[in-house]
């Protein structure tokens, strides 16, 4: 009886917050989750339920905390996603997570991507919300992003290519300019998102991954990012990107010049080809040539004497 009333205050609690959705929406509960779906999307609202469960026990493992029941909203297309989330219908956003509600909201359609994508990455900003409580404001956007991608796993071969060109071309955005909200434009938000997962790597593997939990921990105390940064990885931030920039640097570099010899491999395969196959016509029409002589000899003799 407690779990029921349970699941119905926060399903008309979340209905009545959703306002506008045009979605019937009906739930079904998992250990820690309520997950809103459409009438014909039952299937992937167990799978969703699925998801969230094997996330929500590897991220509390990794980040020593727990959260509360946490809602998920799928949205079959992405118009609905749209209206209730205003994210235009173009844009590559796919996710959203409320980090006072504490509620993830996905684009199910698998038009941009698939939930089990989007759902570990929103629920490491729900996590993360949880933990820091008012004080989760403190956190500049790459570290919030940053975070989301490295614990949700939310890393792919075309966010590696994306950095490497970005790296190439001199494209890296300075951190500063990603603390308080991402670029608009589409490719640049991209690179965001991309270095943003780098930062934190780096972070991970050269101060240990225990420095992101004491980097939160004194967020959650109320200090400013750059006090607690300095003081959970024991380098300032200035230095730390310097640092990190170098790192990006040497990572690529090889993948760079192995970039430049494949761009100059096919032209120089396409030479080589042209030009064998003009030796190999030369040759056959010197060998014509013999031909025609070695006849005319068989023909007359005497011409040659």
């Amino acid at each position: 009886m407690r779990r029921v009333l349970v699941v119905l205050f926060l399903f008309l609690a979340c209905v009545g917050i959703a306002g506008g959705d045009s979605v019937k929406w009906r739930a079904i509960r998992t250990g820690h989750f309520i997950v809103f779906y459409s009438p014909r999307d039952l299937a992937t609202a167990k799978r969703a339920g699925a998801i969230g469960e094997e996330w929500w026990g590897k991220i509390s493992k990794r980040l020593g905390f727990e959260t509360g029941v946490v809602p998920i909203y799928l949205y079959p297309d992405r118009t609905t996603f749209s209206e209730a989330t205003g994210v235009p219908s173009n844009d590559s956003i796919v996710g959203l997570a409320h980090s006072q509600l504490h509620d993830i909201r996905v684009d199910a359609s698998g038009a941009f991507a698939d939930i089990s994508r989007i759902i570990p990455h929103e629920l490491v900003h729900v996590f993360v919300a949880e933990m820091l409580g008012d004080n989760d404001f403190l956190l500049p956007t790459w570290v919030q992003e940053g975070l989301a991608k490295y614990y949700g796993n939310d890393w792919s071969d075309a966010d590696s290519e994306l950095l490497a060109d970005s790296v190439y071309s001199g494209r890296i955005l300075p951190l500063g300019k990603i603390s308080e909200g991402f670029p608009k434009d589409p490719n640049d938000r991209a690179i965001a998102y991309s270095e943003s997962y780098s930062a934190i790597d780096y972070i991970s593997r050269t101060y240990g991954e225990s420095s992101l939990k004491e980097l939160l921990s004194e967020t959650k105390s109320g200090r400013a990012f750059p006090i607690a940064f300095g003081d959970s990885t024991s380098v300032d931030l200035e230095k730390f990107e310097a640092a990190w920039r170098d790192d990006l640097e040497e990572r690529y570099r090889v993948g760079r010049w192995l970039r430049i010899a494949e761009s100059l491999i096919w032209p120089t395969m396409a030479l080589v080809a042209i030009l064998a196959f003009r030796a190999r016509l030369a040759w056959k029409r010197k060998k014509a040539q013999e031909f025609e002589e070695e006849d005319r000899l068989a023909q007359d003799p005497r011409e040659f004497l």
